[in-house]
């Protein structure tokens, strides 16, 4: 097995990078070294996070009742069977 190292940018926890023409197509094992933070960061990464998806939802109400959710939820779960 032969290493190829690169550095990537992640963004919203994705990576898409092109790999040089030397790495074959099939499987391969990934391995990703970063940066630990301090709890602090952390937390305030995942409210920011929250913050974003919490203003997202905001932006594209539903005009769906909580009846009608809990409806299609109660229907769902009793096609699941036993």
């Amino acid at each position: 097995m032969q290493t190829v190292k690169l550095k990537v940018s992640v963004r919203n926890h994705r990576i898409a990078e092109e790999l040089p023409p030397e790495v074959p197509d099939g499987e391969a094992e990934v391995v990703i070294r970063f940066q630990e933070q301090a709890a602090v960061d952390v937390e305030q990464a995942r409210r920011r996070h929250l913050e974003a998806l919490f203003a997202s939802i905001d932006k594209h109400p539903s005009n769906r009742s909580r009846e009608d959710i809990d409806r299609q939820i109660s229907e769902e779960r009793a096609s699941w069977g036993d």
